[in-house]
């Protein structure tokens, strides 16, 4: 992220002060209780790898800030004595239970040979948090009158409304921070998303956007919230419908969208839709994200999200498709009845490996973008980048791989494979309206099996091959290693 700091200090208290000036310049806009409290709770956190850690020896410790939106999150690493995670819930653990008061979240990894690590989330205390906390949602849905609804597009004065439903639905745990600022909201409008919403004459009951996509014309749909109150009209249906309009009008070539796995109203909204279901990416979604009245969110583990497109104008595509993944790549094309496609058997000469990373810290997950393959250079250069995401102790990492300008894409799956990236589907228009074969690759304990929830026979197909290829590659790397060992 473009304003976070890593800081290595030696394990010594004394070295606190070049941490704590850090802390101070990144949270200069939170209020100073909520300063204050990171501080005691940061200089706790360094205290017990000083004291615990390196009881007899010296060693280092590593701080990393992570500023996002409404808040911060920091890291503190070291390499000292291993230590259990029940230490944390023992009530005798006074220092820990003195952080857990101090900061809206505290979780402990246990790195193993790397070591162990500590993250802080604080959220910022900004007045339309405080107001938040303050709404009734006791009213039965009997009570409301719903003929006085109009349905239309988003104009200045409904921001504070709209974060009032992310609240109400989400408390603090929606993972689009924007949304929790009403000012950001009214600000980029039409130029970062587009909304509409359900009026009911004093209030906004229900919001649905879609998100620019940065690298293609194309859009996220999301941000589907409905008044408690409200719900069970058909709102969401109906915000929906008027979306598919305005894109329209906008000349986008195509609406896709993240269909929470244990949120089996988002995947049907979709097909109901037309949207053609392409991929499945596991792990996606942080652990901290709360529905209310889901009980698959309660289970600690990251969530996983189905991608599904709605192409709004005819494309056509020539693309290079991998020998171990051909069947269900076809497949996956011929559901989608508004791609006209062919398979590409053109060799092109790339110079040089083009490999970059998106890393986002919030979510705590990574993209590595493969847009051209030289066989001289992408072992290294690939290796090279995994590693540095491998250090950042992502939970998930996936590799977007360019279907229409790599010839030798079998020779980058044999890599990738190798390396226990294994299959999850096909992103469309993805990055300069170009379609991508993307992989993923698990990097934490913490991904959800339970709330992998299917809705269509299409995702179910998808789920279980899947499953079946992690179960390869990951067979893959035993005989390698046997390998090695002979």
């Amino acid at each position: 992220m473009k304003n976070s700091v890593s800081i290595q200090i030696p394990s010594d208290m004394e070295c606190y002060s070049i941490v704590q000036n850090a802390l101070f310049k990144l949270t200069k806009s939170f209020k100073k209780a909520d300063i204050k409290n990171l501080d005691i709770a940061l200089r706790e956190l360094v205290l017990n790898s000083v004291e615990h850690s390196y009881p007899n020896k010296e060693g280092f410790i590593t701080i990393e800030f992570h500023p996002f939106l409404h808040g911060i999150s920091i890291d503190v690493t070291d390499m000292g004595v291993p230590m259990s995670y029940h230490l944390l819930e023992k009530e005798n653990s006074i220092g820990f239970q003195k952080i857990n008061k101090l900061v809206d979240k505290l979780i402990y990894k246990n790195l193993g040979t790397k070591g162990k690590k500590f993250t802080i989330f604080k959220y910022s205390s900004t007045p339309i948090f405080n107001e938040l906390k303050k709404i009734d949602t006791t009213t039965n849905k009997e009570e409301i009158n719903s003929s006085n609804l109009v349905i239309r597009e988003f104009r200045e004065g409904d921001e504070n409304d709209i974060s009032r439903l992310i609240y109400e639905n989400y408390g603090l745990s929606y993972v689009k921070d924007m949304f929790y600022y009403p000012s950001k909201i009214l600000e980029y409008h039409n130029k970062k998303f587009y909304s509409i919403v359900v009026d009911n004459g004093s209030q906004i009951v229900g919001h649905f956007a879609f998100v620019f996509a940065e690298n293609s014309n194309i859009a996220e749909i999301g941000i589907a919230v409905v008044s408690p109150k409200y719900q069970g009209r058909g709102l969401m249906n109906a915000m929906f419908d008027k979306l598919l309009i305005k894109a329209k009008e906008l000349k986008l070539y195509a609406l896709y969208g993240e269909a929470i796995m244990y949120h089996t109203y988002s995947q049907r909204s979709n097909i109901k839709h037309k949207f053609y279901e392409t991929a499945l990416e596991i792990g996606k979604l942080v652990n901290s994200v709360k529905l209310k009245g889901n009980a698959l969110t309660a289970l600690e583990k990251r969530g996983s999200v189905l991608i599904g497109y709605k192409l709004l104008k005819s494309v056509e595509k020539s693309i290079f498709i991998p020998t171990i993944y051909r069947d269900k790549v076809i497949e996956i094309y011929n559901n989608c009845a508004d791609i006209k496609y062919n398979i590409n058997t053109k060799k092109i000469k790339m110079d040089y490996s083009n490999i970059y990373y998106i890393f986002e810290p919030s979510h705590n997950i990574a993209t590595i973008i493969i847009d051209a393959y030289n066989r001289e250079d992408f072992y290294h250069i690939f290796y090279n980048q995994l590693d540095q995401l491998r250090a950042k102790h992502c939970d998930m990492i996936y590799a977007d791989i360019n279907m229409e300008t790599i010839s030798d894409i079998d020779e980058v799956i044999e890599v990738l494979n190798h390396a226990l990236f294994f299959f999850s589907g096909v992103m469309l228009l993805k990055y300069k309206e170009q379609d991508y074969l993307q992989l993923q690759y698990k990097h934490s304990e913490y991904i959800g099996k339970k709330n992998l929830v299917c809705y269509s026979d299409f995702c179910k197909d998808l789920l279980e091959y899947i499953i079946v290829d992690e179960t390869r590659v990951r067979e893959l790397k035993d005989v390698a290693s046997v390998a090695c060992r002979i």
